[in-house]
């Protein structure tokens, strides 16, 4: 029966658009455990699983290129005995993802009379959050 499911090197930032390798570890199942990565309800394929050296867990390796609308989505590891009913356990992790600023500038009215007022809205979307925002005119 599985007894332990741990995701290694899911603390530390990923940036987006780059690809990442995480490692989910499982220890105690025998046979060997089926391990499987999720992205909320979204089965992840593209890993590879070996043995540990001591040969007292199994290791499955995801990668994967984390999109910024991927921060602080919930990325499960899950492992479970083949042929065992109630063997499964799972551990997740909420991934933070970094990513470069995504700038929108939305005007106040559909149209403009020329010399008439105008409001502009500047929304920055980035992780981390900018620290500063920065308006220019006929640069």
């Amino acid at each position: 029966k599985v007894l332990k499911v741990q995701i290694r090197n899911a603390s530390r930032p990923l940036r987006a658009d780059r690809q990442h390798q995480l490692a989910c570890e499982v220890t105690g199942s025998r046979p060997a455990p089926i391990i499987t990565w999720w992205k909320g309800s979204q089965e992840l394929d593209k890993t590879r699983t070996v043995l540990s050296a001591d040969n007292q867990s199994v290791i499955s390796y995801l990668t994967f290129i984390p999109s910024k609308d991927d921060f602080n989505i919930s990325l499960f590891c899950r492992g479970e005995t083949p042929d065992l009913s109630g063997s499964a356990k799972e551990v997740s992790v909420r991934l933070n993802v970094t990513h470069i600023p995504v700038v929108t500038v939305t005007l106040s009215a559909p149209s403009v009379d020329e010399g008439a007022g105008v409001a502009l809205e500047c929304n920055v979307r980035a992780n981390p959050p900018p620290t500063r925002v920065v308006w220019r005119h006929n640069v």
